[in-house]
């Protein structure tokens, strides 16, 4: 068995901090006046429609303003100044590590008044220039995935491709290169390990994600040790309503055909089994704490429970080499008694233009009274399976001799925790924890 935890711990953002991390996004802008000019001073609320969590700025003297670390969702935003009408444009849609510009151009008159702006076009970065592609909530929840494996949302993104052992690498560089973070923070156990690999990898249940992003260019400062592209998981967060989910995927092995070496009625060992479930609102205490507006949690449990026979063709040592034959139905390279190697006449060479000469044993075949003792106390104890097909014969031996079928056994489990606190419109924190517990036996 073998267990992962990742810790996530405090987080705390202010919005005078300069930076910006994956698992939020920035709203910019510049306010003007009808002229053109810049609107100093101009009061900067941005609403997350979901929470009604609001966070506030100002512009500077030359009208420009920046809210960083916006929660992924859906938000307004309102400016307000002296002498213009107040200005509201709701249908911001703000994705993890973006930084979106709205440029707002105000109306003179009075501050009671109000202009509405509710239809928006898709956001621009003009402030960003990295390129990559990213899958959306409702993507998430619409889009098959195998396994629910957050990993292979990677498949519907321009620039990365799968190979064919379920690992994924960005415009053809090397997978072990790659990026692999959960909001903000790396997930992988070590940096060589390739995207894919779950037994090395911190995998979230995949209804608790967000966003899911791949940076193929320009990928951002705040990812390093990156240099093949990176993938970037971002986790929900509760809102002011409470939300529940469940899924469950099974299989039953009646419902399969027959593998290759089931005869009649089959006995492969086979289930399947793969649960979601997650649970998410405000933290609420009756008569005692009401989180409505400040205080949300999100849980999230997945499991996937793999019970199967791998069939195996492979090559093993037949009655007749172990028993010392090594004629390979006549294919086979000479033996040679060791205790007969001599050297060639001084001058000379040897058959084959060797410097030594050696007689073979007749027939490829080797005296037991040859054997080793060791290799016959060895051998006594029936090592290796002896063939249960027909071999296909080459100069080095049988090949593709023995069909077997391995019983394989996979038991994952994931569980997540998370709570996202504002403070005031300035101060913001989240704990989050995940635990990943791993059984495979074959």
């Amino acid at each position: 068995m073998k267990t992962l935890t990742f810790f996530a711990g405090l987080v705390l953002s202010a919005v005078c901090a300069l930076g910006q991390d994956l698992r939020t996004a920035t709203l910019v802008g510049n306010v003007t006046d009808p002229s053109g000019a810049a609107v100093a001073n101009a009061s900067i609320t941005v609403t997350n429609v979901d929470t009604n969590v609001a966070t506030r700025s100002k512009t500077n003297n030359e009208g420009a303003y920046y809210v960083p670390f916006l929660i992924l969702g859906n938000y307004s935003l309102t400016v307000e100044t002296q002498g213009f009408k107040k200005f509201e444009q709701s249908g911001l849609a703000l994705a993890a590590g973006e930084t979106p510009r709205v440029d707002v151009k105000l109306q003179v008159g009075a501050v009671t008044d109000e202009i509405r702006v509710t239809a928006q076009a898709a956001l621009l970065e003009t402030d960003n220039a990295v390129v990559g592609g990213t899958t959306s909530t409702k993507e998430i929840h619409d889009e098959p995935i195998p396994q629910s494996k957050p990993q292979h949302f990677m498949y519907y993104q321009e620039g990365s491709q799968a190979n064919n052992d379920g690992t994924y690498h960005i415009l053809g560089q090397p997978e072990g290169q790659m990026s692999y973070t959960l909001d903000g923070v790396i997930a992988k156990q070590a940096l060589g390990k390739a995207l894919g690999d779950t037994n090395t990898l911190i995998t979230p249940p995949v209804d608790t994600l967000q966003e899911a992003q791949v940076f193929t260019t320009g990928i951002p400062a705040e990812i390093g040790h990156s240099a093949a592209g990176a993938y970037s998981l971002t986790t929900k967060s509760g809102t002011n309503e409470l939300h529940f989910s469940a899924e469950e995927r099974y299989i039953n092995k009646d419902w399969l055909h027959r593998q290759f070496l089931n005869q009649g009625a089959t006995n492969t060992p086979f289930e399947y089994h793969n649960f979601n479930a997650t649970l998410s609102g405000p933290i609420v205490i009756p008569k005692l704490y009401d989180g409505k507006n400040k205080t949300f949690f999100l849980l999230g449990y997945r499991l996937d429970y793999d019970h199967e026979e791998n069939i195996a063709t492979v090559s093993v040592p037949t009655q007749d080499e172990l028993n010392g034959n090594f004629s390979f139905g006549g294919l086979g390279y000479p033996i040679y008694d060791p205790r007969t190697i001599t050297n060639c006449p001084a001058g000379t060479t040897c058959a084959g233009g060797s410097k030594f000469t050696a007689t073979p044993f007749p027939g490829n075949l080797i005296p037991r009274s040859q054997f080793d003792p060791v290799a016959v106390k060895f051998l006594s104890l029936n090592p290796y399976n002896t063939n249960n097909a027909a071999p296909t014969f080459t100069s080095t031996g049988p090949t593709n001799d023995y069909l077997a079928g391995n019983h394989y056994i996979s038991d994952r489990q994931g569980y997540l925790g998370k709570i996202d606190q504002t403070i005031n419109d300035k101060q913001k924190i989240f704990v989050r924890y995940i635990w990943n517990n791993t059984a495979v036996r074959l």
